[in-house]
């Protein structure tokens, strides 16, 4: 028990310090930290990027 508390403030602790330092918008950008909300919004742009007949790797959000 005492191990899961201590994972879980290591954490917690290391998420506050990568947002204070600025790192949050670098790190969403990388694919292997994607969330669903990221996700979500590649899948949307290149779902509508190929309605338009252009190709879904073509787009901002989704080429990274």
């Amino acid at each position: 028990m005492a191990t899961l508390v201590l994972h879980v403030a290591g954490g917690a602790a290391l998420r506050l310090l990568l947002v204070a330092g600025g790192a949050g918008e670098a790190l969403m950008q990388r694919i292997e930290i994607g969330t669903p909300v990221t996700s979500l919004l590649r899948l949307r742009e290149g779902l509508f990027l190929q309605t338009l007949g252009i190709s879904p790797y073509a787009g901002a959000a989704r080429s990274r």
